[in-house]
């Protein structure tokens, strides 16, 4: 009977272990949940930024290629570019 209370006893002081380290475990995953999302966040913030940059980059370089008088051909294409951009706008306005 003393064999038996001694395995029960270490059974349940093995199983107090595992739930300690279910707990821990488990704040652990919520930090890496709360860091990953602030991650995905920063990461997404960055794309969008890189998205303005290089907006504003190819904006420069054809303001540069219209004063340049050999620029002539790509201020062109930028041209139709934008008209094309706003034709599928209207498109889609007169969709909705």
């Amino acid at each position: 009977m003393d064999n038996l209370d001694e395995l029960i006893s270490s059974i349940e002081g093995r199983l107090r272990k595992l739930i300690d380290h279910n707990e821990k475990l488990e704040i652990e995953k919520e930090g890496l949940i709360a860091r990953n999302k602030e991650l995905s966040q920063g990461l997404q913030e960055q794309n969008e930024e890189i998205k303005e940059l290089k907006k504003n980059f190819n904006l420069t370089t054809y303001s540069e290629s219209i004063k340049n008088s050999k620029g002539n051909a790509e201020a062109k294409k930028y041209i139709t570019e934008l008209v094309r951009e706003i034709d599928k706008c209207i498109t889609v306005l007169k969709q909705t």
